[in-house]
């Protein structure tokens, strides 16, 4: 006789601990259950987990309460936030020499009901980890600063048609697509850090 087994709460079944058992394959369809059996484990999806390793050179640069974005190819184009929760403080063991890795976890915000439809426990997942974030800050193209600390600099024009200036700027964080300029620059600035060719008459 066919039964109805109704969750007391929403989430998502998985797999109970086999308690070391490598035989214990857990429930499957046709098989046979047994009075108190445990058929699974509901995990509730507004606690979701993601673990991840780091490799040493970015250990510094992963911290507690970062946020997270998470994605993955089976999650439907679903984009996940979550918030950077803990990095292990012991390498994990290197395979063959290779360089030392650390687990790190992001808990995930609660999950919209079309990501707890695609997203599954197991599945494979791309991290992204917002390590510097200033909202207010001020950036130019990296080939738009020219000269190097303390002497930095970039080439502002006040108006259309006006000659070039040369604006000294304190240059803060960088990386492959800005730099940070801290001081040097407002808001609205006209920055040109290629001078257009001088028409010929």
């Amino acid at each position: 006789e066919d039964g109805v087994i109704r969750a007391p709460e929403a989430g998502v079944i998985v797999r109970p601990d086999s308690g070391g058992d490598a035989g214990d394959k857990g429930v499957h369809a046709g098989g046979r259950v047994a009075k108190g059996q445990l058929l699974g484990v509901i995990a509730s999806t507004a606690g979701l987990d993601v673990v991840f390793t780091l490799d040493e050179a970015d250990l510094n640069s992963v911290t507690p309460g970062q946020k997270a974005i998470v994605t993955g190819p089976g999650f439907g184009g679903e984009s996940l936030n979550g918030v950077v929760t803990g990095v292990a403080g012991e390498a994990e063991a290197a395979q063959g020499g290779g360089k030392a890795t650390f687990t790190a976890r992001i808990r995930l915000d609660p999950l919209s009901e079309a990501a707890t439809r695609n997203v599954r426990i197991g599945m494979t997942a791309n991290i992204s980890v917002v390590a510097y974030e200033n909202a207010s800050a001020i950036s130019v193209p990296p080939q738009a600063v020219q000269g190097a600390a303390p002497q930095a600099f970039v080439l502002v024009r006040s108006r259309e048609g006006a000659a070039l200036q040369q604006r000294p700027v304190k240059v803060g964080r960088v990386g492959p697509a800005g730099v940070e300029i801290m001081s040097g620059l407002h808001a609205g600035d006209t920055v040109v850090w290629r001078v257009p060719a001088t028409p010929s008459t």
